[in-house]
């Protein structure tokens, strides 16, 4: 049997705004969604368009500090049909030097903040353990 697949972050659960944007550099915006899990190397996302696998895109993410953007690209997708017509996918995110102190700062405020407004501290706790 293989050895299971370790993350080298924790990622974080969240629902947090977010747009998908083509190309590593410049294109257009195809898709705004939900950012459902995040860490410094990889977020998980939901959207209502197909994304394809080795293809350069970028994440906008409102951060602390307002909007920044990241490089990424797919590494998982599939589709989960909740809500109906929504695709989930799997990002494996390449953060710049000035990006990766703002996405930083992003994930410190999630792992802090709840999840949502009614996650009572005591799940709070669970999320953080579990996430180790």
């Amino acid at each position: 049997m293989a050895d299971a697949v370790r993350r080298a972050h924790n990622r974080f659960p969240c629902s947090r705004p977010a747009e998908i944007y083509q190309g590593a550099a410049a294109g257009r915006l195809l898709a705004k969604g939900t950012l459902l899990n995040v860490s410094m190397s990889g977020a998980f996302l939901r959207v209502g368009v197909e994304l394809q696998h080795r293809t350069a895109y970028r994440l906008k993410l409102e951060g602390p500090d307002g909007s920044f953007e990241v490089a990424c690209r797919v590494v998982r997708d599939g589709h989960r049909g909740n809500p109906p017509g929504a695709r989930h996918y799997g990002l494996a995110l390449n953060p710049t030097a000035g990006s990766e102190a703002l996405l930083r700062r992003l994930v410190d405020l999630i792992r802090r903040g709840p999840a949502h407004e009614h996650e009572s501290p005591l799940d709070r706790s669970l999320r953080n353990y579990w996430s180790r």
